[in-house]
């Protein structure tokens, strides 16, 4: 699709809070990327997925600049053996409109107590991390 119908297509939607931009990889066009995002309203938020690592975008400058056009980056490698895919990853953030706690992975756990047990559920750690 043509970059300017892309903008336009996503300019004109006002149920959108924001556009993520994950997979395959967008840091493989930077360059298309950059026009796309200069042309997003700035009332718009933008998440960046990348499988890039920092050093790899700190080597080029189109790439840094691409990732300061978003409001959030969640840039590095994906790791099947981490317990969460965000882990391991380097949050990257611009303009301060995003709270990246709100990605992070958090540990929930809640126990029910009565008078005969109480019961741990919820999405916690085990002995193994």
């Amino acid at each position: 699709m043509d970059i300017d119908e892309l903008a336009t297509l996503i300019n004109s939607d006002t149920d959108i809070e924001g556009i993520t931009l994950s997979g395959g990889e967008p840091l493989d066009y930077p360059k298309q990327l950059a026009e796309l995002l200069g042309k997003v309203s700035e009332k718009l938020t933008v998440i960046i997925f990348s499988g890039y690592i920092l050093h790899e975008i700190r080597r080029s400058s189109l790439l840094l600049s691409v990732i300061k056009m978003a409001d959030l980056s969640i840039v590095g490698r994906y790791d099947e053996r981490l317990e969460h895919p965000y882990y391991g990853k380097k949050f990257i953030t611009s303009r301060g409109r995003i709270d990246v706690n709100y990605f992070k992975p958090k540990i929930v756990v809640e126990y029910s107590v009565n008078n005969k047990s109480v019961t741990k559920t919820g999405i916690f750690r085990t002995n193994n991390n």
